[in-house]
């Protein structure tokens, strides 16, 4: 829920996830005014000034071992990239793969 809510007061957001996560504010709740693209795709467009990033065990191994696609591993590693949720785990290690599931906000 806390991507529906966030959504839901936020605007023009690329949201870069899984489909486990993102069918739900998509098709559940109808926030299709933002941009949703799957993170298994090898291009990964950002279409507004702001990027949503929802990193799950999958995606953090994929970033650690550089088979996310390169836009990705950008955003990940930005200083302009912050954690605004995390989910499961403890939290304190922003590349940890345990069952953590984190929400980072990137802003150009």
């Amino acid at each position: 829920m806390f991507l529906v809510q966030y959504l839901q007061d936020n605007s023009n957001i690329t949201v870069i996830s899984n489909p486990f996560y993102s069918w739900i504010p998509l098709h559940v709740f109808h926030l299709n005014n933002e941009y949703y693209v799957d993170y298994y795709n090898d291009m990964i467009p950002i279409y507004s000034g702001k990027a949503l990033l929802t990193v799950d065990p999958l995606m953090s191994e994929r970033i650690t071992h550089h088979k996310a696609a390169k836009p990705i591993q950008e955003i990940h590693a930005s200083n302009s990239t912050k954690r605004v949720a995390v989910f499961g785990g403890d939290g304190t290690n922003k590349y940890d793969k345990n069952d953590r599931v984190s929400i980072y906000l990137y802003e150009r």
